[in-house]
């Protein structure tokens, strides 16, 4: 399933599998004799040749990089690239190539899954911070009502507990742990 290129160290393709072929959208017979560059984008190229300028030996195990396909689009792969050695000198270069398009399709399905249920967490926050806000005005409001000191009083005190809930869903809401919260 995966696509293998063999490449000379001086850049053309000697081997290319059918699923090479199909991921550039060539016939592996084509893509022999080609230039490994010309199916690498401009931007990424700088990128690639950082990786493998350091060394003349090519052992890179999970390169992601983008890959242009015979009508420019790229293609993100995830890359395993070998060095093949002949009599103690490189012969050629073993790349093999995992199209990652589907996995950078679930990643970006799962961060925007993310956001939105923060989103999500925000509103109920900022609901129930309101209504705690409203339960607490309308005991004081009730609490204004009354002469007898004891009534005022438990009002107060029911006002306190409710100031007090609103603190600690306010504390839970800021905690970036929610197994240990310091109170």
């Amino acid at each position: 399933a995966e696509a293998i290129i063999l490449f000379t160290p001086d850049g053309r393709i000697t081997f290319a599998n059918k699923a090479a072929g199909k991921l550039v959208g060539l016939s592996s017979d084509d893509l022999e004799g080609m230039e490994w560059r010309q199916f690498i984008p401009a931007e990424e190229e700088e990128k690639i040749l950082d990786i493998t300028s350091d060394s003349r030996d090519w052992n890179f195990v999970g390169v992601e990089f983008n890959l242009l396909d015979s009508e420019k689009n790229n293609i993100p792969v995830l890359a395993n690239i070998r060095t093949i050695y002949k009599e103690n000198k490189p012969a050629n270069i073993l790349v093999s190539l995992m199209d990652i398009q589907q996995r950078i399709k679930a990643e970006q399905q799962i961060l925007a899954a993310i956001e939105e249920k923060d989103a999500l967490l925000k509103e109920i926050h900022h609901r129930v911070k309101n209504n705690l806000q409203i339960i607490s005005s309308l005991l004081n409001l009730q609490a204004s009502h009354f002469t007898d000191v004891k009534m005022t009083e438990a009002f107060r005190e029911s006002q306190n507990r409710v100031r007090s809930m609103a603190l600690i869903h306010e504390k839970l809401y800021r905690s970036d742990n929610l197994a240990r919260i310091r109170f």
